[in-house]
């Protein structure tokens, strides 16, 4: 990329410290290294680009409609008049605008900005150089340039699916702008995949002198061509004098040979969310590093229809520990403890499980709509059908959540008098009951989860193991599962709880759920016949008894009025 490297030098007021230059970077692509021979002091500025060279959406704007960019005015009128209409275009696609941000904008105006090239329309040229010769040939490998591998493998993290999602639309959005042979979505993929790893975020105040900031995602030509280490030899930060972004030195660098300039890309790693967005694994691992396990939703059906009831994010957070060299369950958040719910114990006996599934949880749904609203017993077989339908298909679609009251699953407990009652409980609920068990009952659950778990990390390597292609991350998680697959075998310690340190970072969050499905209308739903039909009467009497036996609800039915 030397080319358009030093294009931008020379066409800009970007301030590039004498002793730096590009190259080819070990860490991949092309990188910045301070020569051979020389001496940097700590401290010292290395580059320093002015905010009107940065390119964020705002500012994409400002390049289109500057007359001295262009060669003549018929080209600027023509230019922004299309890419203006393309624009409308994409705020009116109610997908797309579901998905919306910085981001997602960029690639958007790079993608057009790249067939409005092809199409022999003039852009800056700015613009033209940053899409053909920077974005386009930047080195990628992620899960956009490889969408049928990682849908079979990584299809559990909503990422993925967004991904293809989002390519999927902006290429229809833009062949139906521009035609089928103007559209390369190849072209698009590489485009999403570059702008993703490339961009920062780069706070800029929203007054002068006011310590309130905004975040833009931003392109930052010449930066955006220093590596990411884990030990990083510099840093960028903005100037608040002039709003410049500047990079310096952390310490002294000194070396008989070229030595490459890095920087940090987040503060804490977790790995998935970090491969999916910048195509690499960082390494060396530290007290910062985190792997979200999300798990197969085909592995275990019960498991993931359980936790679709209460809303439970289906994922396992490891955490890598620096002094043991070794990757533990972290166990030391609330999202844990409900992963653990499905494996609370029975009271009187701690082989049976404390929880019971209803497959008529439609029925008490029903009798709450009913009743509520006056419907006593009235039109109920469309009811039925209705909310029968609703529930299988949430149950069974790509979703993570029901978007319905829990109303499947019952929790056994032990009263004073010590009768065994069951009732339908939320997460709160339940999480109370886990907090109020003993010990022992605690340490039963535990286990339970852990040979469960055991289990998945079996399946998950076999799957694995048999993936046609090896990725950087598909190598990970599978030295991942193996460390802990052989922890696991030797019963040595797994949970992070165990370890007498203090973490000096928070724990990042969990990956986002797979979308919820869609609810269907009642009209569609009530032609499908499902073989209900009773009288009225009969119907009202069976669901009402059904919903009875859960007189813990029944004061919580108000949801269901309309």
């Amino acid at each position: 990329m030397e080319k358009p490297f030093n294009w931008v030098l020379k066409n800009s007021k970007i301030f590039l410290n004498d002793n730096v230059v590009t190259g080819k970077s070990n860490l991949g692509g092309s990188g910045l290294f301070i020569r051979g021979d020389t001496t940097i002091d700590a401290d010292t500025i290395l580059l320093r680009i002015p905010p009107q060279c940065a390119i964020n959406i705002h500012t994409i704007l400002d390049f289109l409609e500057d007359t001295s960019r262009y060669t003549s005015a018929e080209s600027i009128v023509r230019t922004i008049a299309i890419f203006k209409r393309t624009i409308r275009k994409f705020q009116a696609d109610t997908i797309l605008i579901q998905f919306v941000s910085e981001t997602v904008l960029l690639i958007f105006y790079f993608c057009t900005l790249d067939i409005l090239c092809n199409e022999k329309h003039e852009i800056p040229k700015l613009l033209k150089v940053y899409v053909r010769e920077v974005l386009l040939v930047t080195e990628t490998n992620d899960t956009v340039g490889k969408p049928d591998l990682f849908k079979m493998y990584y299809s559990q993290y909503s990422t993925v699916h967004v991904q293809e999602l989002l390519v999927a639309h902006l290429t229809n959005l833009l062949v139906g702008q521009f035609g089928r042979e103007a559209v390369n979505t190849e072209r698009i993929r590489h485009i999403y995949s570059s702008v993703t790893s490339r961009t920062l975020e780069i706070p800029c105040e929203i007054e002068r002198s006011c310590e309130d900031f905004t975040i833009n995602t931003t392109l930052v030509p010449i930066l955006d061509f220093l590596n990411h280490s884990m030990e990083p030899n510099c840093v960028f930060d903005v100037d608040r004098a002039n709003n410049e972004i500047i990079v310096r030195s952390l310490s002294s660098i000194s070396h008989k040979n070229d030595t490459e300039l890095t920087i940090v890309y987040d503060n804490v790693f977790e790995l998935t969310k970090f491969f999916f967005t910048y195509g690499f694994i960082p390494k060396p691992f530290n007290n910062r590093t985190f792997f979200n396990l999300s798990i197969d939703r085909t592995f275990d059906q019960e498991k993931t229809l359980f936790y679709k009831w209460f809303d439970i994010n289906f994922t396992v957070q490891l955490a890598y520990n620096e002094q043991e060299n070794c990757w533990f369950i972290n166990d030391m958040t609330d999202t844990f403890k409900e992963l653990l719910l499905p494996f609370m114990r029975h009271p009187k006996n701690v082989v049976s499980s404390r929880w019971e599934y209803d497959e008529y949880a439609f029925d008490t749904l029903t009798y709450f709509h009913a009743s509520n609203n006056g419907l006593e017993p009235h039109n109920l077989n469309e009811l039925r059908r209705y909310y029968q339908i609703v529930v299988r298909m949430q149950e069974n679609g790509a979703n993570d959540y029901i978007t319905l009251e829990q109303v499947a699953w019952s929790l056994s407990s032990i009263e004073k008098y010590g009768r065994n009652i069951k009732r339908k409980v939320t997460k709160e609920e339940a999480l109370d009951h886990l907090n109020d068990m003993t010990a022992e009952y605690h340490n039963h659950t535990l286990m339970c989860f852990l040979d469960w778990f055991s289990e998945y990390i079996i399946f998950r390597i076999n799957e694995l193991e048999r993936a046609i292609e090896d990725t950087e991350l598909i190598c990970c998680e599978l030295t991942i599962l193996r460390d802990l697959s052989s922890k696991v075998q030797t019963e040595g310690n797994i949970f992070m709880s165990a370890i007498k340190m203090r973490r000096k970072v928070a724990f990042p969050g969990l990956p986002p759920p797979l979308l919820p499905a869609e609810l269907e209308s009642p009209d569609y739903l009530a032609d499908h016949e499902v073989g209900y039909d009773r009288t009225d009467t009969e119907l009202w009497s069976i669901i009402k008894e059904h919903a009875r036996k859960y007189n813990d609800l029944l004061e919580d039915r108000a949801s269901y009025s309309h």
